[in-house]
């Protein structure tokens, strides 16, 4: 299994005001639900009729920022960051909607947040760090002139990805997949693969480091072979 690595190293990690998170899962409106209990002893009256999947779910109230971040700090606290996370894409180029659907709630925790943290000197304290595997692994009715062409690894796979991760405003840093050198039909060995992967992100190496915050560094480690793998 080609194994993809993104570590992050801080001293004052607890310090942070928040972390990443999607405001359209569970494990968001659980948080919130126990901070509301907490706040109010065990009293809360949060209607279990709210869905946090349900497209009426109010983001602003659960994604974590009401319970989690502290507005008053945030300016002044050099520790504070946002780093959405986003897992595995397979970006199917016949589904953007959705993508642009997932983008939106992810877009409206990033100006919450710039709003929040301000612009700083050395770093802006928001990114966005993508896990690869970027494309979807089948035909994607993208070439008629191969129906059989996997999608991801493309050419069109990584230029798509590439627009799409630059659309949330703020800089991003893409660790690649085993998926991201898949495009054989299109590349005969690994290392076109990847240089069509770096050159589609304009990144210099398969590896990044960006530091987001006071004594927080972002370092991902990048997957370099998948037809050589032994």
């Amino acid at each position: 299994m080609i194994i993809r690595y993104i570590i992050l190293s801080t001293l004052l990690l607890a310090s942070c005001n928040v972390q990443a998170f999607s405001s359209t899962n569970n494990e968001a409106f659980q948080r919130a639900l126990l901070a509301e209990r907490l706040n109010n002893n065990n009293n809360a009256k949060i209607s279990s009729t709210v869905n946090p999947l349900d497209e009426t779910f109010d983001d602003d109230e659960y994604c974590g920022f009401e319970y989690c971040w502290n507005d008053d700090t945030a300016n002044s606290d050099p520790y504070s960051f946002v780093v959405p996370v986003l897992g595995d894409l397979h970006i199917d180029p016949r589904k953007m909607e959705d993508y642009k659907t997932g983008r939106e709630h992810i877009k409206r925790v990033i100006t919450k947040a710039k709003q929040s943290i301000g612009e700083r000197e050395d770093n802006d304290g928001v990114a966005i760090v993508s896990l690869g595997d970027l494309g979807e692994s089948k035909n994607c009715d993208h070439n008629q002139e191969n129906l059989f062409e996997l999608f991801a690894g493309t050419t069109q796979c990584h230029e798509l990805a590439a627009d799409f991760l630059s659309s949330f405003d703020v800089p991003y840093e893409v660790i690649g997949g085993n998926h991201d050198l898949e495009g054989i039909d299109e590349f005969d060995t690994d290392s076109k693969n990847l240089r069509r992967f770096l050159t589609a992100h304009g990144k210099p190496t398969p590896q990044f480091c960006r530091q987001v915050a006071e004594k927080t560094l972002l370092v991902g480690l990048c997957s370099t072979i998948f037809r050589d793998a032994k």
